[in-house]
């Protein structure tokens, strides 16, 4: 068994629809084969089952903190400044670790000094059962991060996914976060300033839930934030013009969600389309204009 020990933080409301999710994401780092785990749980928000609360608060072998801010980033901010251990990672309570995840990471961690974040593949498995890798092209990922990443869909850093060292990644890679897209966002910052290590392994299973905020309102328009957070950062003008290109197309898809007939709000439809057209690349939406006059007419 490894001398390194890897703290697994876990963000959570611990609601009581998720007791099942959350035991079973806990006992994913139980399971760890050759290594001891720290178990860091922090919940946010009110929202939380008593009793779910009581066990965790119980159990000897999980530090428990609890902050009344209902927000996931914030929680992870909390988790990562309770890190005492030389390394750590994260895990979602409706996902799990592999049985080799920790250990497999960690072997390619202590393999060079330099390395400050090792990144691997994994599983998503969906509402049917079925499963595949989250990554077919890993190897395009490790060849160039930061391209990838701006990509649609290009996020390789999945909550579960990396194991980062504490002296390398520290407190201010959380103190400063996105609302959304808060594991794009850590992504951009890592990629521009640290050593990755990618290894095309599966070591964690993302479990696929309906109701998922990546679909709701307040995810796109959170987006939009975070988007221009990423903007922000000294990015290559290549990559900074790709994610001018995302915003415009995000405005796009608001404008045009406000026009159905379940959210209809034409003045709401109007501004995210004068945002879509602040590029070059929004240009193409221009001829959208007259179909929001139709729709208003």
């Amino acid at each position: 068994m490894s001398n390194h020990k890897v703290t697994v933080i876990i963000a959570t409301m611990a609601e009581r629809s998720r007791r099942f999710s959350l035991e079973r994401a806990l006992n994913s780092i139980r399971n760890q084969r050759d290594i001891s785990c720290d178990i860091c749980v922090v919940v946010n928000g009110t929202r939380y089952d008593e009793d779910l609360i009581e066990k965790i608060k119980s159990d000897s072998a999980i530090d428990y903190y609890y902050s009344e801010v209902a927000s996931f980033p914030e929680a992870l901010r909390i988790g990562r400044s309770k890190v005492k251990t030389p390394f750590f990672c994260f895990l979602d309570d409706d996902d799990e670790l592999l049985n080799n995840s920790v250990k497999e990471r960690l072997d390619c961690m202590l393999a060079s000094n330099t390395t400050d974040v090792v990144v691997g593949n994994g599983y998503r498995m969906t509402t049917n059962g079925d499963e595949s890798k989250v990554f077919s092209d890993f190897n395009l990922v490790s060849q160039d991060p930061l391209a990838y990443l701006t990509r649609e869909s290009g996020n390789w850093l999945a909550s579960c996914s990396g194991l980062y060292r504490t002296s390398s990644i520290d407190q201010s890679y959380f103190d400063d976060y996105a609302k959304h897209y808060e594991w794009t966002y850590l992504a951009f910052k890592i990629a521009l300033k640290c050593s990755i290590y990618f290894i095309d392994q599966p070591t964690y299973r993302i479990i696929g839930s309906t109701g998922s905020l990546s679909t709701s309102e307040s995810y796109f328009s959170g987006s939009i934030d975070a988007v221009k957070k990423i903007i922000k950062l000294p990015l290559p003008m290549k990559h900074r013009k790709k994610l001018v290109n995302r915003l415009s197309d995000i405005h796009h898809h608001l404008s045009n969600r406000y026009l159905q007939k379940e959210t209809r709000d034409y003045m709401k439809s109007w501004h995210h389309h004068i945002k879509s057209l602040n590029s070059i690349h929004g240009l193409r939406y221009l001829s959208y204009t007259r179909h929001i006059i139709k729709s208003i007419v």
